[in-house]
């Protein structure tokens, strides 16, 4: 029987993100003013924090060529990347996800399937499994778009990122989302997720990440709380900042390992 929709959200959508690199200080102070606008958002395991982990697998090239699209700025860019929420079970639901960027734009189209019917390591459903016996037509062609961007790009699995979300909805019935992301962290051990094989690198300790999420305009409660804390938008991919971080911790190893000629280069792009 296929997954009912109303489980998840929408396929398709198109919105607005706006985000900042906080301290913890800041994010007490930003929970306390937005309360009185705001609910827990409805994936939080935990009601009273409001708050679950995010795991996610990338997909990218042999020469990390989405992730530098977002280290280079380019103003159309994409992402792909296999998501889950919580401790997964068999039948929990898996999203396949299509993040693409024009300029400010962001769509996304996601589809879903339950866990036991994905193949982390290629990045698929598991090949004996018919899409059409799982899902709707309308989520069967967002796994089509991901296929299609995987083909395009021959992508494939690299990078595990997971962190611990604090997440917010409006009251208001308008789409308005803030995120608090903290506990950044990845793993390069390709395979089944939440596995005791798998070795997590935490980022930074101190790293807080404030996402504004939302259509149309920038809500004006929302201004307001920003402007009373201070606080100034700031570019950071959460899949870059991993990566970078595991380039960084490669070059350190093969600095050690190898001849002394061998150049930072290989490993690590010009930050410059």
């Amino acid at each position: 029987m296929p997954i009912n929709e109303l489980q998840i959200e929408k396929a398709t959508w198109e919105r607005f993100e706006s985000k900042y690199v906080i301290t913890e200080r800041t994010a007490a102070q930003v929970i306390e003013r937005i309360r009185i606008y705001t609910s827990g958002d409805s994936h939080a395991l935990d009601p009273e924090s409001s708050s679950y982990p995010v795991t996610s697998v990338y997909l990218d090239t042999l020469n990390s060529d989405l992730m530098r699209q977002t280290f280079d700025a380019i103003i159309n860019r994409v992402k792909l990347r296999i998501r889950f929420y919580g401790t997964p079970t068999r039948d929990s639901l898996v999203f396949f996800e299509v993040k693409r960027r024009w300029d400010r734009i962001i769509q996304k189209t996601r589809s879903s399937f339950p866990y036991h019917a994905v193949d982390f390591v290629r990045g698929t459903l598991f090949h004996h499994l018919d899409p059409q016996k799982l899902v709707s037509e309308k989520i069967r062609n967002c796994y089509e778009d991901f296929l299609a961007e995987q083909y395009r790009y021959h992508a494939f699995p690299c990078l595990w990122v997971r962190y611990k979300r604090q997440a917010f909805q409006s009251i208001f019935g308008d789409y308005v989302r803030i995120t608090i992301d903290r506990k950044l962290q990845y793993s390069a051990d390709i395979g089944p997720p939440l596995s005791t094989q798998q070795h997590w690198f935490l980022v930074d300790p101190n790293l807080v990440i404030l996402e504004i999420k939302f259509t149309n305009t920038f809500p004006s409660w929302v201004k307001q709380i920003i402007e009373s804390v201070e606080l100034d938008r700031k570019s950071i991919s959460k899949y870059l900042t991993c990566g970078l971080h595991h380039r960084r911790w490669l070059s350190r190893q093969l600095c050690c390992c190898y001849h002394p000629g061998y150049s930072r280069q290989h490993v690590v792009w010009h930050l410059e």
